[in-house]
């Protein structure tokens, strides 16, 4: 009997030793041991207080757009060529520090990573999602008509309409040109860029490398769509507002001010792009196939 038991826990301390040695060597390989895998219920109940919560989300705006999205999200485009987020880093000052984060990626891994990171910084990390598992658990993203604009094929502006004409529109706001937006970039973690157009409508004409994310779609020419997630724009930062020709972002601008946030300006994406600025453009989004889902 001695024996018998002898060897049992001889068995029980090699078992748990093989197991802390596969746990030490997953966290090694993805840093998921130091962040909590969330399931549609757990972000339902997150959301219900989502002035506390900042979705963190590291798709292309492209993958936004054919998937779905959170209301409210900060982008930090990784891509799929960045399985451990590892371009993440480069970003931290960006990331407002006052919420509690919620990664979110295509797939598990790429938000474990990038939560692990951000717990090792100091952030106060929930823990990580992957939208489409969020998707089929139940869970309801924001989804998207496809972005038209008369360019895309090449055509004419409707009813002969001068193209330049809604650049030259009065504008609601201060609206910021390139020498303005590029002395902004310099110092990207003293202002938060708040873009109001939708992910399609940015994979098309290009992003800022951080930014808040709260759609209001072109219809919406006032962007009184923001109105209801005030409390999820942080109050720590000054604010700079984004879309296509600055009409709605100076919409959005003023409406901020008046609501007590510090605005520094409104930006026209396709103005800054026409007067030779640089945003960033990732390569069209390639849904996977059958086999690859």
């Amino acid at each position: 009997m001695k024996h018998f038991l002898s060897y049992a826990l001889v068995a029980a301390c090699i078992g748990l030793g093989q197991h802390a040695g596969y746990a030490q060597q997953r966290g090694a390989q993805t840093g998921s041991q130091q962040v909590k895998t969330l399931h549609a219920s757990d972000v339902k109940t997150l959301l219900a207080s989502p002035e506390r919560v900042l979705m963190l989300d590291l798709r292309s705006p492209g993958e936004i757009a054919y998937w779905g999205a959170f209301p409210v999200f900060v982008s930090v485009d990784l891509g799929d060529s960045d399985p451990k987020a590892v371009g993440l880093a480069k970003h931290l000052a960006e990331i407002p520090k006052d919420r509690e984060i919620v990664t979110v990626s295509g797939r598990p891994e790429q938000a474990e990573a990038a939560a692990a990171l951000l717990v090792t910084k100091g952030f106060k990390v929930v823990g990580a999602v992957a939208a489409r598992n969020y998707v089929v658990e139940g869970g309801q993203l924001v989804t998207f008509k496809p972005y038209t604009h008369w360019s895309m094929n090449g055509g004419q502006p409707p009813n002969g309409r001068n193209p330049m004409a809604a650049r030259d529109e009065p504008k609601s706001f201060k609206e910021l040109h390139r020498a303005d937006i590029e002395a902004l970039m310099a110092n990207p973690e003293k202002a938060l860029i708040l873009d109001v157009r939708s992910p399609g409508e940015i994979a098309y004409w290009g992003a800022f490398p951080v930014y808040l994310d709260i759609q209001s779609s072109e219809g919406d020419s006032s962007a009184a769509g923001i109105e209801k997630h005030l409390a999820e724009i942080p109050k720590d930062k000054p604010l700079v507002t984004v879309s296509g020709r600055a009409n709605r972002s100076g919409f959005a601008a003023a409406m901020l001010e008046q609501r007590g946030y510090k605005v520094v300006g409104a930006i026209g994406a396709m103005t800054f792009g026409e007067e030779g600025g640089q945003l960033i453009k990732a390569a069209p989004y390639k849904p996977p196939t059958q086999d690859q889902k």
